[in-house]
């Protein structure tokens, strides 16, 4: 008997309270809260409907650091007053979740009970990254949801359609570009086409509505900030970039070793996905996985792109029985949800080290992933 048959009737409840209370609290807590990048995400489509270049408005709450032809996804939003379009945001996003989970378990289990996806989602609601995408204001959940729904068509051989929603991923969330490999590496040249154009299209509209100084402005003068390796040891960026700058103010070598690694990760995913054999799922589990990792701005929002990982990595464990990874699994799924609250007190050598628990967790996915 599989491991979840026998226990999953005695785990579920108490995942379904947890999560449940964990979902209640976010939403009473959020409902009248302010979502900071909700707000630049708002005014900046205000400002492009009204004729103001939203990377000269200094009232938003940060800098919008987006192309602007993702703004263009957030321009029905100003039917509503700001109040109005922040809850439905907030709504959406958490819809999102459910959405991604039923879509992760289709993906892998393909008939399952509903048992797992209260667990799943339980987990997921339970855990900080989704927790700060929510209390941000984030556009992490319905990226996300929109890039397995195209993987998820991709499987269904449904080319058209999952062009188009891996384009609207990318243009929503510039830095799921990254997954292109994934189809670059399985020759899906209908899907990268599609993708490309929508992307393209979306680039176009904006030139003709609001003209290229936006875009020149963003590739001058925001693009170049990525390469800017000042400031990347903040408790909050979690991918290798991040763990090494916290072990050293050397920018030469948070340049070099960083690069090198991520290189090699890089190569390393590649040829697992070039190769055939392997399960689709496993390959873009890695993928995610990897995207996370060589991330130089891999902040702790964006571990809510685990959530299919996850899934992948725990049924196959239940169904080939290699209960001996499950206890590694969960270690990984504790650092990645898990939040320190005052991580001030741990900036010196070598306490230092704790406060790349959600890398570890990183990197202990990858590795289980691997050995399945």
């Amino acid at each position: 008997m599989s491991i979840i048959k026998s226990k999953e009737n005695i785990l579920v409840l108490p995942f379904l309270l947890l999560g449940g209370l964990s979902l209640f609290k976010t939403v009473y807590n959020l409902w009248e809260n302010f979502l900071p990048d909700f707000h630049v995400f708002y005014y900046s489509a205000y400002d492009l409907m009204h004729g103001i270049d939203p990377y000269q408005d200094k009232s938003l709450y940060t800098g919008l650091g987006y192309p602007p032809l993702t703004i263009l996804l957030y321009v029905p939003y100003l039917i509503f007053n700001y109040e109005i379009a922040q809850r439905i945001f907030l709504l959406i996003n958490i819809v999102s979740v459910f959405i991604i989970t039923i879509l992760s378990l289709q993906l892998v289990i393909r008939k399952f009970s509903w048992n797992y996806f209260f667990i799943f989602t339980s987990l997921a609601f339970i855990s900080f990254p989704v927790k700060f995408t929510l209390g941000m204001g984030q556009s992490n959940l319905f990226a996300y949801f929109l890039l397995i729904a195209g993987f998820y068509f991709f499987t269904k051989q449904r080319i058209i359609i999952a062009g188009l929603l891996i384009g609207f991923t990318v243009i929503m969330k510039p830095i799921f570009i990254f997954v292109f490999l994934f189809f670059l590496l399985k020759s899906e040249w209908r899907i990268l086409a599609v993708g490309t154009l929508l992307m393209l299209l979306f680039v176009l509209v904006t030139i003709i509505l609001y003209g290229s100084n936006m875009y020149w402005y963003y590739i001058t003068s925001l693009v170049p900030h990525l390469f800017n390796l000042s400031g990347r040891e903040v408790y909050y960026n979690q991918g290798i970039t991040g763990f090494i700058s916290r072990l050293t103010d050397a920018l030469l070598l948070r340049r070099v070793i960083p690069t090198i690694v991520s290189i090699l990760v890089i190569i390393f995913t590649s040829y697992i996905v070039f190769r055939d054999k392997i399960s689709h799922k496993i390959q873009f589990a890695l993928i995610l996985t990897t995207l996370l990792l060589i991330d130089t701005l891999s902040w702790q929002h964006h571990f809510v792109f685990f959530i299919f990982p996850f899934i992948v990595a725990f049924w196959l464990i239940n169904m080939r029985k290699r209960f001996n990874l499950l206890p590694f699994l969960l270690l990984s799924y504790l650092l990645v949800s898990l939040n320190i609250h005052e991580p001030e007190q741990f900036s010196h050598f070598p306490y230092v080290f704790i406060l790349s628990h959600v890398f570890y967790g990183a990197v202990i996915l990858f590795v289980v992933l691997y050995k399945l």
